[in-house]
């Protein structure tokens, strides 16, 4: 009988502790959003600081019209649509509320890789191959200190026929010209002549135009080969005062026009 009584003793002690416990939450819970939504907490500004193409970075101070809650339902949704009218190429945008007050926007933009050439037009291309939507002409930091206008491509009809901006392009030979460039522009000749053109119209063949006019043509299933073979080539031709037309790399050794 007596050990009856003690358990339902526990038991309505365990239960009266869970009661208690769930009004001091409840109470904490309606304390801290009565107190969330106090004007203490209303937006006084948003900054927004955007990194452009060429790292520099732009600060914009805005306020909103009325008392707008810095934890308002949705309100990230709507400043990041905000930032996307500043720059509708924006890759990265980190939104930041420093309380009580203040909120931070951190917009990246798209850095443009190269462009297509097609007969519906130019198309500028960033390194997810992500079409952008402005149809300037930009120069991209190659290094800290030299600029080099983009490379145009050609050969992209049919991948391009039906796309628009933002649209990200997953064509196996566009990946080709990726890694065809950044494979040149981590190469040791780039520091001297850069990309101009690549043509890519014929099938495993990739016709690439330097900036003194040499074309060099490569097979694409073997382009590290190709690329690594170039320094020792042109300092040979250097070496003989010979200004090259083409070298073809398809081959075991290369062939050299002039």
């Amino acid at each position: 009988m007596i050990n009856n009584l003690k358990l339902d003793l526990n038991l309505n002690l365990r239960k009266l502790f869970t009661i208690f416990l769930f009004i001091v939450s409840t109470c904490v819970f309606i304390g801290t959003y009565r107190f969330s939504r106090t004007p203490n907490f209303n937006v006084e500004f948003v900054e927004i600081r955007l990194k452009k193409l060429d790292n520099n970075t732009e600060n914009f101070f805005y306020r909103f019209k009325g008392e707008v809650n810095i934890f308002r339902k949705g309100l990230s949704g709507s400043l990041k649509n905000f930032a996307f009218t500043l720059s509708s190429d924006a890759k990265y945008i980190t939104i930041k509320r420093v309380f009580p007050c203040k909120i931070l926007i951190y917009v990246v933009e798209r850095t443009p890789f190269l462009q297509i050439k097609t007969k519906k037009g130019i198309f500028t291309i960033d390194k997810d191959f992500v079409i952008l939507d402005s149809t300037r002409r930009d120069s991209y930091l190659k290094g800290e200190k030299s600029t080099h206008a983009l490379p145009m491509v050609i050969g992209f009809e049919e991948e391009l026929a039906n796309a628009g901006k933002h649209y990200k392009l997953s064509s196996s030979r566009l990946k080709v010209t990726g890694e065809l460039l950044n494979l040149y522009n981590n190469s040791a000749l780039s520091k001297h002549l850069f990309i101009t053109a690549i043509d890519v119209k014929q099938a495993n063949r990739l016709t690439v135009i330097l900036s003194d006019g040499t074309s060099l043509i490569l097979d694409e299933n073997s382009l590290k080969d190709g690329f690594n073979s170039l320094p020792r080539i042109f300092s040979e031709l250097r070496k003989n005062h010979i200004n090259p037309k083409y070298i073809d790399l398809r081959f075991k050794e290369p062939v050299i026009g002039t």
